[in-house]
């Protein structure tokens, strides 16, 4: 669980701010103290793409699908199979684990929804443990 939450959180947003990126450091050549006078090499990073208000709904959606109706459902059918208590626990712990990194490795190797995918993940490991404490304090 810590290694996707950390996965998620290395492709999110952050980035050094513009003016340190490719900057020489202080005694390097090119510097201020420097001899070479060279002009600091800046780099282009491009910005991540922003949230739209279609993305945040795909994004509340797919949250919401992970945390609360997969395990619902979980529920659901094992109570119609005839299960209870810790053997009812399984399916449902089971239906709560985070969306997957491949989702994100998929996104990201196709250019498709990587904002949307990572930010999946994010949440979805982060609401995690919220909703298998909730399912084993009823369950």
């Amino acid at each position: 669980m810590m290694l996707s939450l950390g996965m998620s959180l290395a492709a999110s947003r952050l980035r050094p701010p513009q003016s340190m990126v490719g900057a020489p450091k202080s005694g390097q050549a090119g510097s201020a103290e420097g001899t070479g006078g060279a002009a600091p090499r800046v780099v282009n990073v491009p910005p991540e793409p922003v949230h739209d208000a279609a993305s945040r709904t795909a994004l509340r959606w797919a949250v919401a699908w992970k945390l609360l109706v997969v395990p619902g459902l979980a529920v659901g059918l094992g109570l119609a199979a005839g299960l209870r208590g810790a053997a009812l626990l399984m399916p449902v712990t089971t239906a709560s684990l985070p969306t997957a990194q491949n989702v994100f490795m998929y996104a990201s190797r196709y250019g498709v929804s990587k904002p949307l995918a990572r930010d999946a993940v994010l949440l979805t490991t982060a609401g995690f443990v919220p909703v298998v404490l909730l399912a084993a304090a009823v369950l």
